[in-house]
Formats: structure tokens, C-alpha cells, sequence
């Protein structure tokens, strides 16, 4: 009897101490568990943080590109338009020069024409012309009329300068309106990009929908 009680006993104990063993094992995977979820929840709020640096200074940088390339267009524009208004005024000016040379020749010509007679009183008698010069217009050495061939070829410089200054004008606007075009389409590229950063970022993107000017 005594016998079998012990038994009885020692078999508890046995359980006992493998129920120990079994909950110091369960104890021991749980805090390793639990260490391994603190690890993992921690490198991921280092991650989030990470990420969120990394979207804030794109997003800065972005923004910074955008500024700039709006800037670029800006100066673009002001540029074209600046050389645009001097070509203008230049070539206006050379307009009025030859227009003031136009009236000035034949004005010039019949000064000159009537500049061989005295008109303080003593005239001096001019010998007879003979019949051929009576028919003969006198220029001046030095003048020319509007259709002289020293005055159209003048004429045609002039013409052909103001040609030559009107094609460098539209082939450097052109040069302009194809640097204007290429950074519009890398400042709508950067806008876009932006707008999906802020988006993610769950920043505010109303102010990059306002259509420009």
C-alpha cells in the first residue's frame, strides 16, 4: 500500500516538474517572441520615419525644380519679349532714317539746282547755252535723287539688312520657343510628381492644380 502511494507521488512530481520545464520553455519562447515583435515594431517606425524623410526631401527638391523651371520660363519670356521690342525699335528706327533720306535727296537736288543765282541785286549775265544744254538736268556730285542708281542700291542695303536682322529674329525666337516648350514639359513632369509625393504624403495639393497663366 505505502509502496503504491509512493509511486503514486513520484509520478507526481515527475508531472510536476515536466509541466515546469514545459512552462518555463512556454515562458521563455513568449519573451523571445515578444522581444522579436519589439525588434520588428521598431524597424518598422524606423522605416516610417525613413520613408517620410525621403518623401519630405523629394518633395523639397521638387518643389525647388518647380520654382526654378517657373523662373527659367519667366526670365524666357521677359528676354524674348525685350529682344523682340529692340529688334523692333531698331528696325523702326532705320525705317524713319530711310524714309528722312527719301525726302531729303530731292529737296537736297533743287537747292543745289537753284544755288548758281546771286540774289543781292547784281545779276551777272550768264552766257547763251547752246540748244543741247537746255535739255540737260544738273546734278550735284556729291547728291543723289530717289532713282538714282547710287540711291537704290542704298535702298536695296538698307532692304536687305532689315531682311537679314528679321530672319535672325524669328530663328532665335524659335531657338526660345524650343527651350520654352522643353522646360513646360519638364515643369509639368516635376509638378506631377509632386502632386503624387504630397498625395502620399497626405499634404495639401490645391495649390499645384491652380491652372498658370
Amino acid at each position: 500500500m505505502e509502496q503504491g502511494h509512493v509511486n503514486i507521488l513520484r509520478h507526481d512530481n515527475q508531472m510536476l516538474r515536466q509541466m515546469t520545464v514545459d512552462m518555463q520553455e512556454e515562458e521563455y519562447i513568449s519573451n523571445k517572441l515578444l522581444k522579436r515583435i519589439s525588434g520588428l515594431k521598431k524597424e518598422k517606425g524606423e522605416l516610417l520615419l525613413q520613408v517620410e524623410q525621403e518623401e519630405e526631401y523629394l518633395t523639397n527638391t521638387l518643389q525647388k525644380k518647380l520654382n526654378q523651371l517657373q523662373k527659367e520660363k519667366i526670365d524666357m519670356e521677359n528676354a524674348l519679349e525685350q529682344e523682340q521690342e529692340y529688334i523692333v525699335n531698331r528696325l523702326q528706327k532705320q525705317l524713319d532714317s530711310l524714309r528722312q533720306q527719301q525726302t531729303y535727296h530731292p529737296h537736297h537736288s533743287r537747292e543745289n539746282s537753284t544755288s548758281s543765282v546771286s540774289t543781292t541785286g547784281n545779276v551777272t549775265p550768264l552766257p547763251p547755252a547752246s540748244p543741247s544744254s537746255t535739255h540737260k538736268k544738273w546734278i550735284p556730285p556729291h547728291s543723289s535723287s530717289p532713282t538714282s542708281p547710287d540711291f537704290g542700291v542704298a535702298s536695296q542695303g538698307v532692304v536687305e539688312v532689315l531682311k537679314a536682322e528679321l530672319n535672325s529674329l524669328r530663328t532665335r525666337a524659335a531657338e526660345i520657343e524650343k527651350e520654352y516648350i522643353a522646360k513646360s514639359s519638364q515643369a509639368t513632369r516635376f509638378k506631377n510628381e509632386l502632386i503624387e509625393l504630397r498625395k502620399k504624403s497626405g499634404l495639401p495639393v490645391d495649390d499645384l492644380l491652380v491652372e498658370e497663366p
